[in-house]
């Protein structure tokens, strides 16, 4: 079990502080989980110093800005601590998330990237983003999101239609995060841009998506660079797999709004990537091999 100990003291503390207006917790271990370079999650699961956090929060109404990015919070304590940040009365910024603003609806561009604000931040992106209805391009690069965060972030985008740019690229999106982005791929009508290149998106998740955008009407620029769009990781380890392939190849044939799509660093064999030049050069698309 992680030792919690310092946690605890800290969060008594706070409880009792009534000068203190930012609090940075990045890249520790506060669920006792923490994730290797491609997403592998090592550690003890223990919700207790997230829900201990939540509690002071609950208490403390000085703080102003709190982060706990890069700590792999999830199920239960990703849902109790959206909530209380969601609910408190005196934070303007939590994750780099700027709270105010995006209530007050006065932001055009939001730059996220980097932030690792993962499920918690997508949960209070989710309830935030649809009435910011002039926020036209939002980054959320680097910022640890998975399936479950993917699931939130969906929810959003059904419900707002004025993103024009998205980035989700370096994150940790898989064949079920594509499947939740494709549901609100079919319905959001703004979306102009979207970026899910260095993620785990492998041939599944590349038929969600392409059979989604044989619906959409709006996209015109993809990015899937650095995937696992054949089966193959980064290194060529896995098992070649070209059913992903020849749905985005189907896809481009259907599609009347993509004029660029970039697939390049997918370890596609010949024969994949004359499918898909294939598709691309008969609807003048530009495609990036």
């Amino acid at each position: 079990m992680p030792d919690l100990s310092g946690v605890t003291a800290l969060v008594e503390a706070l409880k009792q502080n009534s000068t203190l207006t930012t609090l940075g917790l990045d890249n520790n271990q506060l669920f006792g989980l923490h994730k290797n370079d491609r997403g592998s999650i090592q550690g003890t699961y223990n919700a207790a110093s997230i829900l201990a956090i939540s509690e002071m929060l609950k208490v403390n109404r000085t703080l102003q800005s709190v982060s706990v990015g890069f700590n792999n919070i999830t199920g239960e304590g990703a849902d109790t601590l959206a909530k209380v940040v969601l609910e408190h009365k005196s934070l303007t910024n939590f994750c780099g998330i700027p709270l105010v603003s995006l209530r007050e609806n006065t932001l055009e561009q939001l730059d996220l990237k980097s932030k690792g604000m993962g499920v918690p931040g997508a949960i209070i992106l989710s309830r935030l983003l649809p009435a910011a209805t002039l926020l036209t391009s939002l980054d959320l690069s680097r910022n640890s999101l998975d399936d479950e965060a993917a699931k939130h972030l969906s929810k959003a985008l059904v419900a707002n239609q004025s993103l024009i740019t998205l980035d989700l690229s370096s994150n940790f999106l898989d064949a079920e995060a594509a499947k939740h982005l494709s549901k609100a791929l079919v319905s959001n009508q703004s979306l102009v841009a979207l970026d899910l290149g260095c993620n785990d998106i492998d041939p599944e998740g590349a038929k969600h998506l392409a059979e989604a955008l044989k619906a959409n009407s709006t996209i015109q620029r993809l990015g899937l660079d650095s995937n696992q769009l054949c089966g193959l990781n980064r290194n060529g380890q896995g098992t070649y797999n070209a059913e992903g392939i020849v749905a985005i190849s189907i896809m481009l044939r259907v599609n009347r709004t993509l004029w660029s799509v970039s697939v390049q660093n997918n370890n596609l064999d010949s024969t994949g990537k004359k499918l898909l030049q294939d598709a691309a050069t008969g609807k003048g698309v530009k495609l990036q091999l």
